[in-house]
């Protein structure tokens, strides 16, 4: 009976660890300068923190992982540090459309690389002190949920940014967004449609 339900739990937990949770606010971040695989290792970060718990904000992954997931085929050490510097370096914004005002931050602050005795070398990827609101509080602004494993599919940021756009009008049925905010959004129009049946392909809306 003890092991049945240990076994229940951890795949109950192995399932939850695919479900991304994100607040509203966050998906509203102007984040142009983020690469497709820099959008997929924030993915992946928040489908391992438990957005109630803030002691959940240093993720680790392994060394390989991490590196496959930022696109690096070169593994020597200047190129990893350069991507790492990259990452750290990225800022996201959140304006106030009605006053004209902004907030500027990095989202994440520190990634630390070291051998551990038992996995080997491993990533701890933690999040900037002024992004924690941002993953942790989400019944400030509400939050929706999404699939990991759909964003990891597609092959462009404009399709991550277009699919956590779909997900965020998902209930609502109908919304009409005006082609100054998707540009505001840093949306690339041109290479959306070109992408738009890979994107629906590889994505949960098949209907497209």
């Amino acid at each position: 009976m003890t092991v049945g339900y240990q076994k229940r739990s951890e795949e109950m937990a192995e399932k939850k660890e695919h479900v991304i949770e994100m607040s509203h606010r966050l998906n509203l971040m102007r984040s142009e300068k983020f690469c497709t695989n820099e959008l997929k290792v924030l993915d992946k970060y928040m489908s391992r923190i438990n957005p109630r718990d803030k002691s959940t904000r240093k993720v680790v992954f392994t060394l390989k992982e991490f590196q496959k997931d930022l696109g690096i085929n070169d593994l020597r050490y200047k190129t990893l540090r350069t991507n790492v510097e990259a990452l750290l370096g990225k800022c996201v914004f959140l304006p106030n459309s009605e006053t004209g005002e902004f907030i500027a931050f990095q989202l994440f602050k520190e990634v630390e690389l070291k051998k551990d005795s038992t996995k080997g070398w491993i990533v701890t990827l933690d999040c900037h002190d002024r992004a924690v609101d941002l993953f942790f509080d989400l019944a400030k602004d509400g939050y929706f949920s999404r699939k990991l494993k759909y964003s990891m599919r597609l092959n462009s940021a404009n399709q991550i940014k277009f699919y956590m756009l779909m997900k965020e009008y998902e209930g609502v049925g109908k919304k009409k967004i005006r082609l100054a905010e998707l540009i505001d959004w840093q949306y690339n129009l041109f290479l959306l449609q070109i992408s738009f049946r890979h994107f629906c392909h590889h994505s949960e809306y098949t209907q497209c």
